[in-house]
């Protein structure tokens, strides 16, 4: 059975409910916005202006258990969502660095059948073959270059995934 996000939401604070208490006019509230609300001196239910007794409010403890099996349920699919991403560009950062090996040895080729061409020419061709083996470094350095900046920042995204996955992680270890 699955509750509508409203029925774990408290009416002062907007969030799921936290150490929710409930009054006798069966309204629930987080006990730290109670206390707020009550904190101006009128003890009164927040949304129905019914007088609540002097004692403190108790615990709905049903309640609060609903609202931690929700949140632990959202924090476990943004993990699941994190670690889909983080395998997603785990993947994409070797395919990555295939491709930059692929052109490397295309390049490496490209220089080798280049050099065997040119070296039956004429010495006439001599200034064309000296410009198209630049030509081709240039060309491989610059898809190297550009395939290192996307590894790079695939590296620090990568970082940035592990480290929330580890923060999200401790946090549920805590729970």
């Amino acid at each position: 059975m699955s509750l509508p996000e409203e029925d774990l939401t408290c009416p002062v604070c907007y969030d799921i409910f936290t150490d929710p208490v409930l009054l006798s006019c069966s309204h629930s509230f987080c006990r730290s916005c109670l206390k707020r609300c009550w904190d101006t001196g009128l003890r009164e239910c927040p949304v129905c202006r019914k007088r609540a007794p002097k004692s403190s409010a108790p615990s709905n403890l049903a309640l609060k258990n609903v609202c931690e099996a929700v949140l632990q349920d959202e924090l476990s699919l943004t993990l699941k969502n994190l670690q889909d991403k983080l395998d997603s560009h785990k993947r994409i950062q070797i395919i990555s660095a295939g491709m930059i090996k692929y052109i490397k040895s295309q390049a490496v080729e490209t220089q080798r059948l280049i050099k065997s061409q040119f070296k039956q020419l004429h010495q006439v061709l001599d200034q064309e073959e000296s410009a198209s083996i630049a030509a081709v470094k240039k060309e491989e350095e610059e898809k190297i270059a550009g395939m290192k900046d996307k590894i790079k920042e695939l590296s620090a995204e990568v970082l940035s995934i592990t480290d929330a996955i580890s923060v999200i992680d401790g946090q549920l270890q805590e729970d």
